[in-house]
């Protein structure tokens, strides 16, 4: 049976690593106030350095919705192994049960 790793953003995979290696990344949400971007896909990570870096407003993060992990259950290799944050940092590994 093959095993399908998945992880969310704050691995900080390269794309093409993750690509390479057949790794599905979960982009979780930088907030910057009231605006939300998804992590790697709608904000790169200089973007956000150059936002942090002007903005008077912290960011802060939000776990994707369980609506995100159910496209990656739709993986055809079950069980997909989940390689993120423990619960006791993040609420990441919750929302992808």
């Amino acid at each position: 049976m093959a095993v399908k790793i998945v992880t969310d953003s704050t691995s900080d995979l390269k794309p093409q690593i993750a690509s390479d290696l057949g790794i599905t990344v979960v982009p979780l949400y930088i907030n910057f106030g009231k605006e939300s971007y998804r992590d790697g896909v709608d904000l790169t990570t200089e973007e956000f350095y150059r936002r942090l870096a002007s903005s008077r407003i912290l960011p802060t993060t939000a776990v994707p919705g369980p609506a995100t992990f159910a496209q990656v259950r739709g993986i055809k290799v079950l069980p997909p192994l989940y390689a993120g944050n423990s619960n006791f940092i993040g609420g990441t590994m919750t929302q992808g049960r």
